[in-house]
């Protein structure tokens, strides 16, 4: 178990993929598909999650729509803002 977690760990540490999935506000690097890129529309859109701790999800979701962001090219939904807050440890 350390030995994995170590593992794990040291490929965060270098921006290499550990799942199959790409975690939001990140994108696969176009010329190395191990390593992963931030994906700027999507962090700026974390950015502004962060910074609007006193409304609902789905207010900050209505509001990252309005202001034309997108989340892997859909539109954002309570949940995702209900998860990246998770990740974050933020109160929504």
């Amino acid at each position: 178990r350390f030995r994995t977690k170590a593992g794990l760990e040291r490929k965060r540490k270098n921006g290499e993929r550990i799942s199959g999935k790409i975690p939001i506000g990140w994108k696969l690097h176009p010329d190395n598909p191990k390593r992963l890129v931030e994906n700027p529309e999507e962090q700026e859109a974390i950015r502004i999650i962060r910074h609007m701790p006193d409304f609902s999800t789905s207010e900050v979701a209505d509001y990252l729509n309005h202001c034309h962001f997108l989340c892997r090219g859909l539109p954002w939904t309570a949940r995702k803002v209900r998860r990246i807050a998770k990740h974050h440890c933020l109160r929504l």
